[in-house]
């Protein structure tokens, strides 16, 4: 008629589980902490051996933008991009020759083929800066961030002014499908499936009236390490030639 009452639980054997449960949580920590350091000695072991190979490879190159632009000196522009596309190892030409060809004979021709090797030569170097900065350090930091960025640091010895890269086209460029697809150029396939991308990015090679020659690019130092030069010939058209 009366209900039976439980036996009250056996307190030290809570207490031993207890003790029991905390030292399999301490030894889990504890694994889980060497198991980190490891994996931190490995992450360092591979980012000291990934800078010791691009030193290797970059020992005998050109040091910096104006060791690439020593070895651009071609008297024509054709030239110049044949120079670059055997001294320039992170650039990727895919402009059509025959727009480039069309500024050989202009009266500007010369000081363009100077910029012309200026732009290349520099560009190479942040991309080589860029690729040691990331294997040595892990991050590029602000003055690898992009071109313009490169060109702004006093120390890098870029051999354009900031103000001659543009990363972005106008508002109204930017906004006109046409004029957009006018700045679409081919790209190697590890950089975009499709082989096209939009490139905005640009630096002014010649000033004034026209032609007013530019090289537009796209910068993909971030992901396959590469900047692919898609276009150089006369300005496209914009808000003002629209």
């Amino acid at each position: 008629m009366f209900q039976e009452l439980q036996a009250p639980p056996d307190i030290e054997a809570l207490r031993a589980e207890l003790a029991a449960a905390i030292k399999e949580r301490d030894t889990a920590l504890q694994l889980l902490s060497e198991a980190e350091q490891q994996r931190d000695a490995a992450l360092r072991a591979r980012d000291a051996a990934r800078a010791r190979t691009i030193v290797r490879s970059q020992e005998g190159q050109p040091d910096g933008p104006v060791g690439v632009r020593a070895l651009l000196t071609a008297s024509t522009i054709h030239g110049i991009l044949e120079q670059a596309e055997q001294v320039c190892t992170l650039l990727r030409m895919t402009c059509d020759p025959d727009e480039a060809a069309a500024l050989e004979h202009h009266v500007s021709a010369h000081p363009w083929r100077a910029r012309l090797a200026d732009a290349l030569a520099t560009i190479q170097a942040y991309a080589g800066a860029k690729q040691a900065a990331v294997a040595l350090h892990g991050v590029a930091g602000p003055s690898l961030m992009n071109l313009q960025a490169y060109c702004r640091d006093a120390t890098s010895g870029a051999l354009l002014a900031v103000g001659d890269v543009a990363l972005s086209e106008s508002q109204h460029v930017s906004n006109n499908k046409r004029l957009l697809a006018e700045r679409t150029f081919r790209v190697p396939k590890e950089v975009d499936p499709a082989r096209r991308v939009v490139m905005a990015a640009h630096i002014r090679i010649g000033s004034g009236k026209p032609p007013a020659p530019r090289m537009h690019f796209f910068d993909d130092t971030d992901k396959s390490g590469m900047v692919v030069i898609g276009y150089l010939g006369a300005h496209l058209r914009n808000a003002s030639t629209n």
